[in-house]
């Protein structure tokens, strides 16, 4: 067996032991979806099938298998460097183990594989990934307390989602800054973005996300010190959770 066959035979069975021990380590639908995504990519002939597997895969286990998600995720990109000519499916590579490094608190390394997302994105002028990424980027910044980089980040991913995104899109965006504001003690700012993301995901039925967004105005009501209306929020949220845990 030549050493580079080898190389690629001994990679790919690291890859099954991880996902064999992911199967049997998580819930049962998880587990389910996971093991089909397997059985896909084990009878897949096509080099850009496997590596759209990989990247939906490794987004499957990221919060459980943060590293076995990383490995997956490079395995990806590794298909992609093979082929000469640039792709979104590489950028989502890149966006995805940007992803891993974020969820790892490696914000640095996520900032860096999130710019070079960006670049292929607007090369091949995908829209909607280029504005996720933005969010995503929004989002390291956020966590590394450079509160004003976020923002802007926040703010162009919401000029372009108020022109081509769905309003669950646009509510996210809103919710995004607002909680910039909350975190630098502007909480009047802070309410009016809550309560935009909050009425777009009421008019869309987004139930979760409307719990998510009463549980927002309750923080502000208690960083206020008004105990009352914070209350009667967290209790809209709960309401809203327990019924969705109903169902």
């Amino acid at each position: 067996m030549k050493i580079h066959t080898f190389i690629k035979y001994f990679s790919y069975l690291i890859i099954v032991i991880f996902l064999l021990k992911i199967t049997t380590n998580t819930s049962y639908a998880q587990a389910k979806e996971i093991d089909s995504l397997y059985n896909l990519l084990k009878n897949s002939k096509k080099d850009t099938v496997k590596s759209k597997l990989y990247i939906k895969i490794s987004y499957k286990i990221m919060s459980s298998y943060p590293d076995s998600a990383l490995l997956l995720a490079n395995k990806a990109l590794e298909i992609e460097n093979s082929f000469e000519k640039n792709s979104t499916r590489r950028a989502d590579c890149y966006n995805r183990i940007g992803d891993v490094f974020f969820y790892k608190g490696n914000y640095n390394i996520a900032l860096n594989y999130y710019k070079q997302a960006v670049t292929i994105y607007e090369e091949f002028n995908d829209i909607s990934a280029k504005t996720r990424t933005f969010n995503n980027i929004g989002h390291v910044f956020y966590y590394k307390g450079r509160y004003s980089e976020a923002m802007e980040y926040y703010r162009k991913a919401l000029k372009i989602r108020e022109k081509t995104g769905t309003e669950k899109q646009i509510a996210s965006c809103y919710n995004n800054m607002g909680m910039i504001h909350f975190v630098l003690g502007n909480y009047s700012w802070a309410e009016e973005y809550y309560r935009k993301s909050l009425s777009l995901k009421e008019k869309t039925g987004y139930k979760a996300g409307m719990a998510f967004g009463y549980n927002n105005l309750g923080d502000i009501y208690l960083a206020k010190n008004n105990f009352d209306s914070a209350g009667i929020y967290y209790n809209k949220a709960l309401e809203i959770r327990t019924g969705l845990n109903d169902t």
